[in-house]
């Protein structure tokens, strides 16, 4: 039987792919590497309302939210409970008690 080579066998076996996922956990797995994910993140303004933008500010401010989703999905995939943690331990104040993403 013929082996399929779609995108994602593709990705799969792509050394520099597999670094970078690696990279990822790794941050992932230190609080401080948490933390400045999830300052970054904050900057991203994945729950900040983009209505009443001009189109200019809009299309910015939507790119920056692009960049933070393709964040997430990536944390997400790596470590599938990564994200739901930093916001636990943002909620405990570990984020220098900042509670959203959005206050920093």
């Amino acid at each position: 039987m013929e082996e399929e080579y779609g995108i994602e066998s593709v990705l799969a076996e792509c050394p520099s792919v597999a670094r970078r996922r690696a990279g990822l956990k790794r941050v992932l797995e230190d609080p401080m590497g948490r933390e400045y994910l999830w300052s970054l993140l904050s900057r991203c303004g994945l729950y900040t309302s983009m209505s009443g933008l001009d189109p200019i500010a809009m299309a910015n401010a939507a790119g920056r939210r692009d960049i933070g989703l393709s964040l997430v999905a990536d944390m997400s995939e790596v470590m599938p409970t990564a994200y739901v943690t930093m916001q636990i331990e943002a909620a405990n104040g570990l984020y220098d008690g900042r509670e959203s993403a959005d206050e920093y």
